[in-house]
Order: structure tokens, then C-alpha cells, then sequence
């Protein structure tokens, strides 16, 4: 007698991961089935189903990781969705979790009041203890409120706490954040870039007014809706000018270390809205090149990369960039505070010049709203619309379209039958 074939199953996760790359018709059942077979014959750690699909080259390994990438999101809503889902803070009501950063989550709530859905952001419960990031935290929040409703900001509404809960409900956003769009896309075309960075330009001269920086202007806390209105958000770093006793202590340096400007880097307290301009300028530069001008693998390293090193030749980079962008990005990032836009205004005005300079015959601007909308977000969007919809006329007028070919065959057939006869 043969040695006997011991016949393993597949683990829930796997079976979870069949269904799924079938389900989006990245797979057929008949080649799953395929890979579990070869997986109970010999259920070692290779022939795992993932590894099967690669080796078989039926998948991709970065296609693989993609869709467990995408299951591991959808089991942590659900998980949401059955837990704190269910819960409530104050007069929210939690139905998503949307992210999380390093002071707590932010999810999608909506007023049980009203209906209104909010971005409800929740520090950590940890954090909760500690009365450093408690003040920072509510610090964020009464900033937001103070710069009341504009455009370009992300509207406060409400927070406080609730059983031991530091909550901050503010308006929520149908979009991405510029991070993500940098992420899937590079760089972005120069007239889109400039528009963005005027609205960001924009929410700073609102703040500015209130005499507030934000210091922490970076891709992740500028969020873009699906109709191209830019946003800015998250004031937890957001120093106010106008009070004298806020502190901060010696050698830290607040911001992202790829976006602070050489007095962040240097720790300094002189901070005023010429740090946020750099910053805004630095996002600008990852936004025409695709990358951030200065990187390395500690804080510490990029810290001295802003004090003392020359930004990157931008031509270089990418020559399709215009002389005049160039001219006011360099004087954007320049090292020394006084050698920059001196404020929020100074900036709009050369933003405008090189944005008027790309209109149309007709007096259009080319650097619309729509234009942000269409190439970053809403591309690949109308184009899964049109091929869903596509995809549905088909399947509706299955059965028409299979008596016409059918119909056609047969008078193929008989043409073809007739043809023959006469040739005999």
C-alpha cells in the first residue's frame, strides 16, 4: 500500500483569501481550487494558499498583498462596527473608524441630534492620563474653533469629555488626504500644485489673522474633497501668538521632520507663519518631484538637511517645471526666515501671477477646482464607474445579445448549407 495522504484544511484566513480573489476576478474558482488541492496533498508552509497563487504566477505577490491589505481593513471595520460601533460619546454616534495617529483614532460619527455626519477624533485612553497631551489635545481643538467657518479649514463644531473620553467633533471630509494621492500618483501635474497650494496658502492667511501657525503643514493634514476643495486640518501642533505662557521645552522639535523649517530643526522658540510658508513650500517640492528634497534614516539627520543643506537642483528634477514656480519655491524654502514670503498675502499674490498666467483665450482659469477633482481623485473613480456600468447594460441585455448571435450563427449556417448544396 501506498503512504497515506493526509488531507489538510485551509485556515479561515485562507478560505477568507480564496473567496475574496474570486469575488474580485482576480482568480477563477477553477485555479483556487487548483491551489487547494496542491495545499492537502502537502500542507507545508510554502504551499500555503498566497504562495501557491504566486508560484503558479496566477498572482502577484504586491496584487496578494493588496487584497489581504484590504481584508485586514475590513475586518477592523467590522470589528468597529460591532464594538465601538455601537457606542456613543456625547450626542455621536460611532459608525467607522476612518485612522488612527499617535495621539488616538478618528472616526466617522454622526450627531444623533441633527444627522449630520462629523469626523469625531478620540485621544487614546492612555493618553487620557496625562495632562501634557490632554492640554494638547483640547489645545487643537479650541484653535480650530477660534478660526471659526473658512473654505479651506476644517470646521470645529464640538468637543469636550465624556467618561474619562477627550472627544473633538469637526467636519467631516468626502475625500483623501494629499499624502494618499502623492502615494498612488508621485508627483502631480505643476498647475494642480499650485492651485492646492494656494488654498492651503489661503486657510494660512485666515490663521494668520488670528495670529495662529499651524506648524505642522505637511501632505497628511491637507485633505482634498471629491469636488477639489482643499482642507486644511489637524491644529494639534498650532501655536497662538496672542497667548504669552505657552512654552516650549528646550531641544524638542515639533513638526515632521521632513516638513520643519530650519527653526523647528534648530528647536527654536521664534516661530511665527514664515515656519508654516516653508513648510507649504517643502509639500510643494514633493508635489512637482514626486519627493520629499531632504530625507535621511534618524529625525536628527534631516534636521541638519534642512539647516544647512542647499535644496535639490529643481530643473534637474523635473525640467517641465516653469522658471517662475521655480523662482517662488526657492524663496518659499529659503533657510532664513527674513529671506522668505513674509506672510500669507505676499505669497497669494505670486500664486495668482503664475496661475493667470495659464489662463485660456477665453479668460478660463485652467487651475480650477475641477481640475484638482478630476486628476487626483476622481480619474480612476469614473473610469471603475463607467466599467461597472458597462459591465451591468451587458449583463441586463445578456439574453438579447445571446438570440442575436445565435441568429446570426444559424443564418451563417444555412447560408453556408445552401453554398455546399450548390457546389454538388
Amino acid at each position: 500500500m501506498g503512504e497515506k495522504v493526509t488531507y489538510t484544511t485551509l485556515s479561515k484566513q485562507e478560505w477568507k483569501l480564496a473567496r475574496k480573489v474570486v469575488q474580485k476576478g482576480l482568480v477563477t474558482g477553477e485555479q483556487v481550487l487548483e491551489c487547494i488541492e496542491i495545499f492537502r496533498s502537502n500542507p507545508e508552509k510554502e504551499n500555503a494558499l498566497s504562495h501557491l497563487l504566486i508560484s503558479k504566477g496566477y498572482m502577484t505577490s504586491k496584487k496578494i498583498k493588496e487584497v489581504l491589505l484590504e481584508m485586514k481593513e475590513e475586518e477592523e471595520k467590522n470589528l468597529i462596527e460591532e464594538g465601538i460601533g455601537k457606542q456613543k460619546i456625547a450626542c455621536y454616534e460611532i459608525l467607522s473608524k476612518l485612522g488612527e495617529g499617535a495621539m488616538g483614532a478618528v472616526y466617522k460619527a454622526r450627531n444623533a441630534t441633527n444627522g449630520t455626519a462629523v469626523a469625531l477624533k478620540v485621544l487614546d485612553q492612555e493618553l487620557s492620563q496625562d495632562p501634557e497631551f490632554i492640554s494638547r489635545f483640547l489645545r487643537e481643538a479650541r484653535n480650530a474653533a477660534k478660526l471659526k467657518k473658512h473654505e479651506n479649514i476644517v470646521e470645529a463644531y464640538n468637543f469636550g469629555e465624556e467618561k474619562g473620553l477627550y472627544y473633538f467633533a469637526m467636519e467631516f471630509i468626502e475625500g483623501k488626504s494629499l499624502a494618499e494621492i502623492l502615494y498612488n500618483r508621485g508627483r502631480i501635474e505643476e498647475r494642480t500644485a499650485l492651485n492646492i497650494s494656494m488654498q492651503v496658502t489661503k486657510a494660512l492667511a485666515h490663521a494668520y489673522k488670528f495670529k495662529i501657525v499651524h506648524r505642522d503643514i505637511k501632505p497628511e493634514n491637507i485633505l482634498i474633497s471629491l469636488e477639489g476643495k482643499v482642507k486644511l486640518c489637524d491644529l494639534g501642533l498650532a501655536k497662538d501668538l496672542s497667548q504669552d505662557c505657552y512654552k516650549t521645552k528646550e531641544g524638542i522639535t515639533l513638526g515632521t521632520a521632513c516638513y520643519a523649517s530650519p527653526e523647528q530643526a534648530s528647536a527654536s522658540k521664534a516661530l511665527d507663519i514664515r515656519s508654516d510658508i516653508y513648510s507649504l513650500g517643502i509639500t510643494l517640492y514633493q508635489m512637482l518631484i514626486g519627493e520629499v528634497p531632504f530625507d535621511a534614516p534618524n529625525p536628527i539627520q534631516i534636521a541638519q538637511l534642512h539647516l544647512y543643506e542647499a535644496l535639490p537642483d529643481i530643473e534637474k528634477k523635473n525640467p517641465a517645471i516653469s522658471a517662475s514656480t521655480i523662482q517662488l519655491l526657492k524663496k518659499m524654502t529659503a533657510k532664513k526666515p527674513q529671506d522668505r514670503y513674509q506672510n500669507p498675502q505676499e505669497l497669494l499674490q505670486d500664486l495668482e501671477i503664475i496661475l493667470q498666467k495659464g489662463k485660456d483665450p477665453n479668460g478660463t482659469s485652467q487651475s480650477s477646482t475641477k481640475r484638482i477633482s478630476a486628476l487626483p481623485l476622481e480619474k480612476s473613480k469614473a473610469e471603475l464607474l463607467k466599467k461597472k456600468q458597462i459591465r451591468s447594460l451587458f449583463w441586463e441585455k445578456r439574453y438579447y445579445y445571446l438570440t442575436l448571435s445565435l441568429f446570426f450563427f444559424l443564418v451563417s449556417l444555412a447560408f453556408f448549407t445552401w453554398l455546399f448544396s450548390r457546389t454538388q
